[in-house]
């Protein structure tokens, strides 16, 4: 087995690794193993794969891991916000700090009350957040 192909196996064996723990750390490292890879098919001194190795490794997790793990912070919007968050709703079911309900639309949820305040049937909320399908509400004076 020629040098280039060694090569080409240790940065296979570094995205296997890199699937098992996704971390981005050998990813880099699988390819500056390509890298050295392509050299060495040229018959580069072996001293010089292994600096040029542990050069693009480094440029890799100084420069390409904070670009590659740079994420949006944009929250994504579900159905629920934008359908119940911040209407109004009416209360079918006293709602205290262990049960109530209310109706919205037609169907009918479980809620509590922000402040767990108790809230009286056929009285007006506002819904704030939802827990799964459980609405936090607070009450409309």
């Amino acid at each position: 087995m020629e040098i280039w192909q060694i090569w080409c196996v240790v940065a296979f064996i570094f995205i296997i690794v890199e699937v098992l723990t996704p971390a981005m750390f050998f990813l880099n490292l699988a390819f500056a193993s390509f890298f050295v890879a392509f050299f060495a098919y040229f018959n580069l001194d072996i001293t010089l794969q292994v600096i040029l190795f542990a050069i693009m490794s480094l440029v890799g997790i100084l420069i390409l891991k904070p670009y590659m793990l740079k994420k949006e912070t944009k929250i994504q919007k579900t159905g629920i916000e934008e359908k119940y968050i911040n209407r109004k709703a009416k209360v079918i079911e006293e709602i205290n700090d262990s049960q109530g309900a209310i109706t919205i639309y037609g169907e009918r949820w479980l809620a509590r009350e922000k402040d767990n305040k108790i809230v009286n049937v056929n009285d007006e909320v506002k819904i704030i957040a939802n827990e799964g399908t459980l609405f936090i509400v607070e009450k409309l004076d």
